[in-house]
């Protein structure tokens, strides 16, 4: 079976997992002083996403998709899938900039400690705006996880036609599996330690109520 390059594969994986873990962070970190540490790395990680992104997507644009195992409105919908995957990791780093840009408090971003980002150019009276945007971003990205993971195992368990092994290093089915467990895991257990630890929610979890 043809399987995507080193490139593509390593790019999907760091995506998947990072991805994961800050969908997670996002709805779990407290508010406040007492979440300030998780809020700069909720926005390192962020940037961090929208730079592989990139970097996707010039492997994409050099590296031409694999053929389609399966044709018709599956093959349409997984399409559609993946652009929207795109698009929602590209717009909800530069909607989280928007918020942190727009916030009455001036908090500065240091990526990863060490890289300082300045704020955009965008008036106060936007930042509910910019919240909301964000929140419904995301959101939208747990709904494409779970298409994506629906995906998968429609391939792998009705169809049968191995479709994780293209995706996994060395062409290797359990690699892949492993993989996949893994990025859920990252998430579930952000999640859950973070939930347990703080009791107010977050501004993620206010502003899409």
């Amino acid at each position: 079976m043809t399987r995507y390059g080193n490139g593509a594969i390593v790019l999907h994986w760091a995506l998947a997992g990072a991805l994961a873990f800050e969908l997670a962070l996002g709805f779990a970190m407290p508010r406040g002083a007492s979440g300030f540490e998780l809020f700069q790395l909720h926005k390192s990680v962020g940037a961090a996403i929208l730079v592989l992104t990139v970097f996707r997507l010039a492997w994409r644009l050099m590296h031409p998709a694999l053929p389609s195992l399966k044709g018709g409105m599956a093959h349409k919908l997984a399409s559609a899938v993946h652009i929207s995957f795109y698009f929602v990791m590209i717009a909800i780093p530069l909607t989280g900039w928007a918020v942190v840009s727009s916030s009455p408090i001036n908090v500065p971003t240091l990526i990863f400690g060490i890289l300082p980002i300045g704020h955009l150019p965008i008036d106060q009276e936007l930042n509910e705006l910019t919240i909301n945007a964000h929140a419904i971003l995301a959101w939208c990205a747990i709904g494409l996880f779970i298409l994506h993971i629906a995906g998968a195992i429609r391939h792998e368990l009705l169809l049968g036609d191995r479709l994780i092994a293209r995706i996994s290093p060395g062409g290797r089915r359990g690699m892949g599996l492993l993989l996949a467990t893994l990025v859920i895991a990252i998430g579930t257990a952000t999640f859950g330690t973070l939930s347990r630890e703080s009791d107010p929610p977050s501004a993620v979890q206010q502003s899409a109520r």
